[in-house]
């Protein structure tokens, strides 16, 4: 077991490095025989990490994605999103407080960089809400 999350840990790290270490170049695949990483012997394609990655909840991205898009192009953000972004932000802010937690603490656990990519968030959310009640 301790093998397997290291190898895991492994894979995670190669990736990251790979990822990050192209200095603003996009990667072109001529075709995903690629090695991204190898371990003792186990040599990692890019066409295994990706069937991977699309078995591990790449439907959920690519729909994602596209909700994302389609809110994004059908609704502007206005005054409105805005102010019901900035009203739940407080609300949380409210909530916290009176239980004594940090909200800034809670953003950081709940993976957001900060308040302004929460708010972001919420703004999106609402699109998508939207974007949903105006077609439907």
């Amino acid at each position: 077991m301790k093998n397997k999350k290291l190898t895991i840990l492994g894979i995670t790290m190669c990736s990251i490095l790979l990822l990050t270490a192209g200095c603003g170049k996009v990667a072109k695949l001529k075709n995903g025989k690629e090695v991204v990483g190898k371990i003792k012997g186990y040599t990692i394609t890019t066409e295994d990490l990706y069937n991977e990655l699309k078995k591990q909840g790449g439907s959920q991205v690519f729909l994602t994605m596209v909700d994302n898009y389609i809110a994004n192009k059908e609704v502007k953000t206005d005054k409105s999103a805005e102010d019901y972004a900035a009203s739940q932000i407080e609300a949380y802010k409210t909530q916290y407080e009176q239980q004594g937690q940090s909200f800034s603490d809670a953003l950081v656990s709940a993976g957001y960089k900060n308040e302004a990519a929460f708010k972001d968030e919420l703004i999106l959310n609402y699109k998508k809400k939207k974007a949903s009640c105006q077609k439907y």
